[in-house]
């Protein structure tokens, strides 16, 4: 059976479109800024990782006073180097991408999709596989019905989290 992608191809880009649309814009930035709330574990996370930091400096401080004081050498370098790598491990999980999400605003959100502007037009010139990454993160399932000429989408969204900066 053969279906013509460039018809079900427009037809999905339009529906996409609708929800940014200026009748579901409020609705649909409202939902966008609830699925991005910030994990509220990851700031307890981040302060016992700021705060194994803190101990590993002060550690390193008694460490460099006790070689002052005429410590054996090779000792206290066995030392620094198991608080360095305690020190860079707590240093990633701060830097690292279980940062979570930047949260965004209603208002800022609704700024971001404003400044898109025609979704469709948008969609209809996006590179290929960039929309075929959209079309999976929405968890987009199409099922054709020759006897009616109806396709039926269905859409069960993905989520990612992606910060300011990174790839959309």
């Amino acid at each position: 059976m053969y279906l013509r992608e460039d018809r079900v191809v427009r037809a999905i880009d339009s529906w996409i479109a609708t929800v940014f649309d200026q009748c579901n814009l409020d609705a649909t930035c409202e939902a966008m800024e609830s699925a991005g709330e910030v994990d509220p574990g990851a700031e307890a996370k981040a302060e016992a990782a700021r705060r194994r930091i803190a101990d590993c400096d002060a550690r390193l401080v008694r460490y460099r006073s006790a070689l002052d004081a005429g410590a054996d050498p090779v000792v206290v370098a066995g030392w620094v180097k198991e608080v360095e790598a305690e020190r860079k491990a707590a240093q990633r999980s701060l830097s690292g991408p279980d940062d979570g999400p930047t949260a965004f605003t209603r208002d800022q959100l609704r700024e971001l999709v404003l400044e898109v502007g025609d979704a469709v037009a948008m969609l209809e010139h996006a590179d290929p596989t960039m929309k075929s990454e959209l079309y999976d993160e929405l968890g987009l399932h199409l099922t054709y019905k020759p006897e009616e000429q109806l396709v039926v989408v269905e859409s069960r969204p993905t989520c990612r989290t992606v910060g300011v900066g990174g790839g959309t």
